[in-house]
């Protein structure tokens, strides 16, 4: 496995996956914060938090996507982010309603959560297929390696 690390994230990428960390370069009043992605497909070049997330599986058969979307701190612990801790994620709450643009044979889900003081939206984008299962169990197994640095308000 290898370890991704950046701006007070550390998760581990699963073998043949791709992930990363970055910041998006929104212009004001945007507030930029940590942006992970991890793909059981290959990432496109252009990152933004949630535009490619859906489009990177699209014409594809199989696959899955997931954008953990940093948001700004004093949004922790509270109201839409007072869940605890990572969520696990299961074939039974993926809903193709869930997908700003509907595509066949694909589902989604967002949730919101806090870890260390840090609010985060986890949006997860999967085909619908036999092997749905397994990239989730893969998934849920990389958020549980995720380690998240408390940022200082």
């Amino acid at each position: 496995m290898t370890v991704l690390a950046d701006r007070g994230l550390s998760v581990d990428v699963p073998p043949g996956w791709e992930g990363r960390i970055f910041t998006p370069r929104l212009p004001p009043p945007a507030e930029n914060h940590p942006v992970l992605h991890l793909a059981d497909v290959p990432l496109p070049y252009e990152r933004s938090s949630y535009l490619e997330t859906a489009a990177t599986l699209h014409g594809r058969r199989g696959g899955l996507v997931c954008s953990l979307v940093g948001f700004a701190p004093e949004l922790a612990d509270v109201g839409l982010y007072a869940p605890q801790g990572v969520p696990r994620i299961h074939a039974r709450d993926l809903d193709p309603r869930a997908l700003q643009v509907p595509v066949a044979d694909q589902a989604g889900v967002q949730r919101f959560f806090s870890v260390q003081g840090r609010p985060f939206s986890l949006y997860v984008v999967a085909s619908v297929d036999l092997h749905t299962a397994t990239r989730l169990r893969v998934l849920n197994d990389a958020l549980a390696s995720l380690r998240v640095q408390a940022v200082r308000r």
